[in-house]
């Protein structure tokens, strides 16, 4: 682009005008009669154009030369800052002001440090440091939790307000969300209003709470409940995602809040119970199966 750039302003400068030859030579004598008999100065005859005298070709010439030194210098300076891009974006990011945007940007992005490392690394940029990471960490969390409680305890006062009649009390929607698939460190257990579709409350597990991470949805969802508890708050119908652990706890534990599964879950295994019906053996078409619920099982699936 900028080689393409250099040859348009090389153009520019050098663009033969009306007394000058291919070469962006002034003419005279001759050649420059020859010329004026072309289609650009078939207008203009022999005694009308002035002739240049030596000073005019001296001066013209110094000028071109000026400007073709402008350029080259422009070109060169922009060559040299892109062949050293890389230098520019680190001593960019280690301005104070900067490296608070990016840790902003990265704390409240969710991303793993190992993700974060990747980015800066593949784009070339500066990168913060851990130390200064866990500094910008205690700096954010207080302010972040402070925001959190706050956010909550307005969802909760506007989904006890959606309701007619709270002595039935309320109903929520709880999941958890581990930090890996496969044994995570931490688990963030999540409840939602039923109408408002709002964050009601949040519960953060880590295997100091519970070395097993198959247990932390069922812990973060009892420590949920005794919030709940302490701020008065009464649970009529608790929908997740078929915990077993978390139905055994509300059955046994939290009665008569009414324990419900997702629609999701609740039809997960719906499609390979009615296949049994759906299809079956020539010899016990209309015993055991219909063909005409053949289309069944994949419609109940998507609905």
């Amino acid at each position: 682009m900028l080689l393409g750039l250099k040859r348009q302003l090389d153009y520019a400068s050098y663009k033969p005008g009306k007394d000058c030859n291919n070469d962006g030579d002034i003419q005279t004598g001759i050649m420059a009669d020859k010329n004026d008999q072309s289609s650009t100065h078939k207008q203009r005859s022999k005694d009308d154009r002035p002739v240049p005298n030596g000073a005019t070709i001296s001066a013209e010439a110094n000028l071109r030369q000026e400007k073709k030194k402008e350029i080259d210098t422009a070109f060169k300076e922009v060559k040299d800052k892109l062949s050293d891009i890389s230098y520019v974006r680190v001593a960019y990011w280690r301005h104070k002001k900067y490296l608070r945007g990016q840790a902003s940007r990265y704390i409240t992005s969710g991303m793993l440090p190992s993700q974060y490392k990747r980015l800066t690394e593949g784009a070339g940029m500066g990168s913060l440091s851990q130390l200064q990471l866990d500094r910008f960490t205690g700096v954010y969390a207080p302010v972040v939790h402070d925001l959190k409680e706050e956010s909550m305890e307005e969802a909760v006062h506007l989904e006890i307000g959606m309701y007619e009649n709270i002595e039935d009390g309320i109903t929520i929607m709880s999941d958890g969300c581990h930090g890996s698939h496969k044994n995570a460190n931490d688990c963030d257990v999540i409840v939602l209003g039923y109408k408002s579709h709002q964050v009601l409350q949040s519960c953060h597990v880590t295997k100091n709470d519970d070395p097993s991470p198959q247990r932390h949805e069922t812990f973060g969802t009892k420590k949920i409940y005794e919030t709940f508890d302490e701020n008065s708050i009464w649970i009529g119908t608790h929908v997740h995602d078929a915990n077993t652990a978390i139905n055994v706890f509300i059955r046994d534990e939290r009665a008569p809040t009414i324990n419900q599964n997702d629609t999701w879950h609740a039809s997960h295994n719906m499609k390979k119970q009615i296949s049994n019906i759906a299809h079956g053996s020539k010899k016990s078409h209309g015993q055991t199966w219909h063909r005409q619920l053949e289309d069944k099982p994949e419609s109940i699936r998507q609905f």
